[in-house]
Formats: structure tokens, sequence, C-alpha cells
């Protein structure tokens, strides 16, 4: 997901954290609650590794008697939101399952909507969700929770007993009427001639009404939503299923065994470890009518009263990504919601290995893709008002409408409604001459590993002034500079150099001369540059995280290919995407999938076939977009993307589609990705699709790119000595960090090898030599921030992505669009000239003081850029509202 009005404030802010002070809050302590089976593993597992990753923040799970019921019959009671406020207020992230999260909850102001959250997050990937799940808690233009664990209702059947009924097996051709035809060949009645058993009794009306009709029966057009019975395929439907309730006398319901149950639709868990099973019953699955399946959808909402939205998001986030959490269900064979997970183990804590037959597994693949979304079944419950036969439809329609629409109303009374999380407080006692290090950081931690409690332990053992390390993440917040409350602080970013002397950022050189472990000779080649004005070092290099690729052995042998290597070269790289897209039996199929997105990785493809379009050598950047040896480097890679698919394009303009056709993981033959700590591929977490790290490939020019994890120090802090001695402390911890150590002694470190892995470590060691040859060249990072003293110059380099874009997603030509940008850059630089720059501490003031002033200042440089390129409008949409 590129959510482009969120990185705009990222560019913005880190002009400012560059060039003026950096600001921060407070730590966080926040609550989840959870059903009561999960205590344990939250508690024992999933906070720790949760606050491994999120030093700053201290999570506690809470146990809670708040429940809530079946919404319109508890509200017709008048108990429902008593019960749905209580339950709000019980902890910041609170789970949820599609069974219990109404309209009518969320409607009324219990539950935060997670868009601005979720379009703020780059991370995320919604596309990496599976589509029911994804939309499984959006309704009212509001995502209401995360999914995390979900499971596919298909219909499951006992062939032996079709075959004894003389009953053809149902399959997604069946209509509702071929439903209710084989239940009445599967009729048990009791000695009153009553029947007491019927197979609809298994089988979700909910689904069959929603299959037969193929479409929901909800009126979208106001908020909130309401029902809309009027299509005549819903009618019949329900006519016809209040016709075969009315045909018979229906006793008690009586429970059969599973094995007397002809069929149902739900999760097939009956076919879990078929083979290895005693039973002699010869199950079979099938999707429903139109191919569709159902889906059930556990997840993760957060209350609306939390003091700690961005905090509890982050949490809910990580659950959605936690194999210890999917492995605790109470259902055997749960799924993730992501597609990226969903071929982890299948091993579940409570139930052993559940592993289905291939044959069973494709079904639940397919379903899994045309899952209907439990969303989209709201309002379809009226079908068990039908139940009991006799009533009129059209009728019974309409009173159910009235209700829904009364519920709605009572929902709207409840938003003014006061909502309060209460947090504990954090509470230390200050002995004389001792402090609390005040530290900052953004992403970069490991989120695997242990909190870095037990480092901050044995650092305060050994300095007793400093009796803790105040943890906090939030340096791009407003309400202050690192000068007033950080001492020091770490941070992942993609530099190129630094264009301008840091503000508030205190100069390293004496601490590093008095340091005798300290020497630049055992720094990664170049990386010290990175952080250097006028030979003074404004930062401390821990960690770089390389944009690479990871070679899939599996399908590199499986079509005959040697393995690449370090040392492989752009013909190399040109003769594997042309033997593999040869192979290939699906032409949709991509050899090569970025998943770093942006610019960057085509830049460093670009730079691999001898094109330097943009050098960021000079200050500002110069765009070189039309020689001709940049021409035909990338019209070379153009080629491959555009006319032979044979690598993913994200598309760089928000409004612009992408080329990105969806396989899964184990399928792709080389992914493009970036070091970090939500890298899939990192640590080992993917062992069974042995994937090897290599870099780019090389041709006249080495193409490098990283993001650089760097410690600063404020120059107005009064622990600096102290500040140097954790950020040394931190270097000597390679293993807590998501990336490759930049001191290269570190390289030795057992942890690092035990964390990332031996092939890591190895690559790591290739990528030293290789960065030391002459002709690297270093880019900058994903999405990087351009290193220029000129503000405007963040804005430039849109009007390169709207020609690629234009030239690879709508076949225009590409030396027409690159002359077309040079130009527009040209112009957009002489509109500039007659706005007043403000300093980087001028713009940073502005925007503590008022917000919209900063936006309003900033839109100087954006109406620069739009009335020179119109088509950016809509990418910065956010100044035009």
């Amino acid at each position: 997901m590129k959510q482009y009005r969120w990185f705009l404030m990222i560019a913005v802010l880190c002009y400012i954290t560059i060039f003026s002070p950096v600001s921060a809050q407070p730590p966080s302590i926040i609550t989840i609650t959870a059903p009561e089976y999960l205590s344990d593993i939250f508690e024992d597992m999933i906070i720790p590794a949760f606050e491994a990753e999120n030093p700053d923040i201290q999570v506690e799970f809470v146990l809670t008697e708040h429940h809530y019921g079946s919404a319109l019959i508890d509200i017709e009671n008048g108990r429902y939101f008593d019960d749905v406020a209580a339950y709000a207020s019980s902890a910041d992230v609170l789970y949820v399952a599609d069974y219990n999260l109404s309209s009518y909850a969320t409607y009324g102001g219990f539950f935060l909507d997670l868009s601005p959250l979720v379009n703020a997050d780059s991370s995320l990937m919604p596309e990496d969700f599976y589509p029911g799940a994804w939309q499984a808690f959006q309704w009212d233009g509001g995502i209401w929770a995360l999914p995390y664990r979900i499971n596919v209702e298909v219909l499951v059947y006992n062939q032996d007993m079709f075959d004894a009924a003389g009953v053809p097996y149902p399959d997604e051709s069946w209509r509702l009427a071929d439903f209710i035809q084989a239940a009445e060949a599967f009729h048990i009645y009791n000695s009153d001639g009553e029947v007491e058993f019927s197979p609809l009794f298994t089988l979700n009306p909910l689904l069959l009404i929603y299959a037969e009709v193929g479409e929901d029966a909800i009126d979208t057009s106001v908020i909130p939503s309401v029902p809309d019975y009027s299509n005549p395929r819903l009618i019949a439907a329900l006519e016809m299923w209040n016709q075969y309730w009315r045909a018979y006398d229906f006793a008690e319901f009586r429970s059969y065994s599973l094995d007397q149950t002809p069929m149902s639709i739900s999760y097939p868990y009956q076919l879990l470890n078929q083979a290895n099973s005693d039973t002699n019953t010869n199950w079979r699955v099938a999707l429903l009518p139109g191919g569709i399946a159902g889906l059930r959808a556990e997840g993760f909402a957060i209350s609306r009263g939390t003091a700690y939205p961005e905090a509890a998001y982050r949490l809910a986030s990580f659950l959605t990504r936690n194999q210890d959490l999917l492995r605790y269900s109470i259902i055997p064979g749960s799924r993730s919601a992501r597609r990226s997970l969903a071929y982890e183990s299948t091993e579940n804590f409570f139930s052993g290995d559940m592993a289905f037959e291939p044959e069973v597994q494709a079904v639940l693949d397919q379903a899994l893709e045309n899952a209907v979304p439990p969303s989209q079944l709201r309002f379809m419950d009226v079908v068990y008002s039908l139940n009991s036969g006799g009533a009129d439809v059209l009728m019974m329609l309409d009173e159910y409408k009235q209700r829904v629409i009364a519920a709605l109303e009572e929902a709207e009374a409840q938003q003014g409604r006061q909502l309060i999380v209460q947090m504990p407080e954090i509470r230390t006692t200050l002995s004389p001459g001792q402090v609390i290090l005040k530290f900052g950081m953004n992403n970069g931690f490991m989120d695997e590993q242990d909190n870095w409690r037990d480092v901050v332990d044995e650092f305060v053992m050994t300095h007793p002034n400093i009796v803790d390390i105040d943890f906090d993440d939030s340096i791009y917040s407003g309400g202050g500079s690192i000068a007033e409350q950080l001492d020091c602080y770490y941070e992942s970013r993609a530099l190129v150099g630094l264009a301008v002397p840091p503000s508030g950022i205190l100069a390293l050189n004496p601490l590093m001369d008095a340091d005798p472990d300290f020497s630049p000779e055992h720094f990664l080649p170049g990386v010290l540059e990175q952080v250097q004005f006028d030979g003074m070092n404004y930062a401390y290099p821990l960690t770089v995280q390389p944009v690479m690729m990871w070679i899939n052995e599996a399908k590199f042998e499986e079509a005959g290919l040697p393995i690449p290597d370090v040392d492989w070269t752009v013909n190399d790289f040109t003769n594997t995407l042309i033997t593999l897209g040869n192979l290939r039996s699906d032409p949709e199929q991509p050899v090569v999938y970025d998943e770093a997105y942006g610019v960057n990785s085509l830049l460093m493809l670009f730079a691999a076939y001898g094109g330097v379009p943009i050098d960021y050598q000079t200050d500002p950047p110069t765009y070189n977009l039309t020689t001709p040896q940049n021409l035909e480097a990338m019209r070379q890679v153009i080629n491959y993307i555009r006319e032979q698919n044979l690598i993913t394009y994200n598309g760089l303009l928000e409004f612009q589609n992408s080329t990105v056709s969806y396989f899964p993981p184990h399928e792709r033959y080389i992914v493009i990705d970036v070091l970090s700590n939500f890298s899939p591929y990192l640590g080992n977490r993917n062992p069974e699709m042995r994937l090897r790290p290599v870099p780019f490939p090389t041709g006249d020019l080495i193409p490098v790119s990283y993001l650089v994890g760097s410690a600063m120090i404020s120059n107005e802090s009064l622990n600096i000595e102290g500040c140097y001695e954790w950020i040394k402390t931190m270097a000597r911890h390679p293993e807590r960090f998501a990336g490759m150590p930049v001191d290269t002694r570190q390289l030795d470190n057992p942890a690092l090898e035990a964390t990332q892995g031996a092939d890591m470590v190895t690559f790591y060691r290739q990528l030293v030599n290789v960065w030391n040859q002459p002709n690297v060249i270093v880019l900058p990072g994903p999405n990087g921030f351009v290193p220029s003293s000129t503000l405007g110059a963040w804005l430039e380099p849109y009007f390169f992505y709207a020609a690629l874009d234009h030239v690879i997603l709508d076949g225009t030509d590409l030396e027409t669009e690159m002359a077309q940008a040079e130009e527009n850059i040209a112009a957009y630089r002489d509109c500039i000239r007659g706005i007043d720059e403000l300093s980087a501490g001028e713009l940073e003031a502005l925007s503590q003081a008022d917000e919209q002033s900063m936006i309003d200042y900033l839109r100087q440089y954006v109406d620069c850029a739009v009335n020179i390129l119109p088509d950016l409008r809509e990418q910065f949409s956010f100044f035009y509202q």
C-alpha cells in the first residue's frame, strides 16, 4: 500500500529531523483483552515478542467479565449498548470476531475507525490479506478491526450417504432448489411423522441465500448502511426457503452425530489428517454455488476510549503476523488472514498437526480467495425469521428492516457517550545524581528477539548513575524538540550524505577520538560518510538494511538453473530472466517480485545496466533523463516489465495501478526486499523455502542502496557520556537489529548468526568485499528523503515518477516522457524561486505553532508542481481538501 499523504508528511518531517531537533512523547502502557484460553500465550510469548520489537511500549493482558451478545435482540432488550461500553472500556486492544462486532456497535462510537492508521501504515500491505479476511470488519466507510485468523466454510458431504440415497454429489453448480431437494431425501422422521432432522439444519442459510442471489442485501448509499430487500432474486429465494419450512411439520431439533450428517456448511475439520484417521467415513468437499465459500474471521479492534491509538494499532498490526498466536486456536485447521503466512506450519497447540490431503487443500485454497466476507452477509439474518414458516415474506422483510433502523437510531444516541480505558502509570523515584536516560527510536529493531530489558539491566549495572533507559518511538511527533525531551535516539533513514549540518545534534568527533575502541577502518565502506558533513560525524552508524534479492533455490533447481552468487553480473541476470520467463507455465507469473516498492529498485536495476538518470552527488540532484546511455538502460529494464512481464511494477503514484499478479511466496523465483524487521525472509523465518540472499547484479556499476540505522545525541543533553556508552553497548548487540552491523567486527558475534542465520552472516561478509569495489554507486534507500539543502527538492522526483508510470502502465514513448519530465523539473525550479524558503528550524517552529500554517506554506510548492503537471493534484489531494 502506498499512502502518499503519509509519505509526504514523513518527507517533510525527515527534512526537519535531519536539519533541526527531533521531537518525542512519553512512553505508552496499553492493555489487551482476549479469551481466557489465550492468556498464557500472550503473557509468555506474544507480549514479550511485541515488546522486543517495540521497547517503548509496555503491554498488560487483562481478563474481562464484560461480554456482549446478539446485537439486534439485545438492543431490543435494552442491555446491548451497556455491555458493549463495558467491554470497550476494559482494554485498549480488544479481541473481536465477525459474529460479535456489529455495525450497531461501531455506529454507536465504541470502536475506533482504523482507516487513518491503516492508510498511514505503508508496511501493512492489504493485498497480503485474503480478500474476504481484509473486508471482514469493514463497513460504513470504516475499518473496525484487523483480522488475524480465519476459517473458511465450504460444503462438506458424506459421499457414501449420497451414494446410498441415490442423490448426485453437490458442487458449485447447485442452486437453492437442489439443496432443498437433497435435504428432503435425507429427512429423518419421528414416530409422529414429524421431521426431526433435516440437512438444512446444518447448512448456513445466510450463505445459501447469498449464493442464490449473487449479491448482498445492503444499501450502502447511506451511512450507516441499512437493509435493501428490493432485489427480486432475493425475494424469490426467501419465498422458496419459506415454502420449504411450511411444507413439513418439524419436531424439536434432534442432534445427530457427525457420521450421521450427510452434508453441512462448515470448516472441514473432519477431513484433517484423514489419511491417518481410523474412520471409514468418505468425506468430500465442494465450493458453494457460484464457486464461493463462507468465512469466519477473528481480529483485534481498538477501543475509542484508548489514550494511545498509535501504540494500540501497532499491537493489533503485530498480532496479524504473529505465528504463535495462530497456533493457539480451539478450531482445528484455522489459517492466518495473511497470504504470506498461510503456508506456514499447520501445527495447532491443542490438536497437533492439522494437515489436509492435497485435493482438499486445493479446494480450500480456492475458497480462501473466493470467500464472502461476513460483512457482506449483514442483514441476511432476516432468513432466521422465516425458519418457522407461515410468515408473509414481504411483510417479514419490511418488519425486519424497521427493526434494524430503530436499532441504528438507538446506536446514534450512544455516540456522545463517555468511554475511557483506565491505564496504569509509570512512577520512578530517583536518588540525587541518578538519571533516566531518555532514548528515542524508530523502527529497525528485530521483532523476534527478547526485549532490550536484559541489555538495559546489564548496562545500568555498570553505570550506577543511570537508573533506567526510557524508550520512546514517537520521534516524529510534535510537542517539543529532542533537546527538550530526548538525550539521544536511534532511527533508520535513507540517506546519501548530509546536505547541511543537522541542527540540535551533537558532533561526535571528540567522543570518537577519545574512544580507543572506535576506528573507521572497522566500519562498512562508505557508511560513515553518510552521516558526515564537512568531516564531522553527526551520528554513530549501527546497522544498514540493504535492498537485496532473495533467490528461491527450489525454483531454480526445478528449472535446472545455477543458483546466483554474490558476483553475478547483469548478463547473468538477463539470461536468468529470459530463461525463467520461457519456462514459466503461466505468463502472468513474474520472475522478479519487487517488494521494496518505490523507485529505489528501478534505479538500482537502471544502474546495473549502466544508467544513472538521477545524480544524487549534486545539490539539488541532477536529472539526466535523456542521455542515450540512460535511456538505453531504462529501456532494457522497462522492456522486461512492460513487454515481457518478467519484473513486477507497483506504480509510483498513488492513483496508478500496478502490474502485479499474486502468486504465493513459495512460487516466486526472485524477490526484491529491504532487509528489515518486517521482512518475512530474515532470520530463517521460512527455512523450508531455502532462500539465498544475493546483492543486485553488477555491470559497469555496482548498485548499492540501504537504510542507515544510526544513533544521535542531542547537543543539549546532560547525559552525553551516558548516551555514547549506551550507543556503544547497542553496537555490541547486532542480534537486536533487523540488519547488517556497520562494525564489521560484529560479524563474528555468535548472537548474530543465532538470530539471522549462517547464510545471512556469510552474505554480509560478501557484501563487505563487494562494497569495497571502486565502481560502487550508492543510491537512496526505499522512499528515501531527497538529500538536498533545498526544501522544494522533495517534489522534483514526482515528475520522473509520473513519466515512468506513463511509459510502463500506459505504454507511452520513453524518450518523449523523459524529455517532458526534464522540462517539468526545470519549470518547477523556476516556479519555487519565488517562494520565500524557510529554514528547517523555522519550518519546525511553524509546524509546532500551527500545523495548518505549515500545510499552507508547503502548498505553495505543491501548487507549483500541480500547475505544471495537473496529474499530481490527485497525488497531493491532501493539500486541496
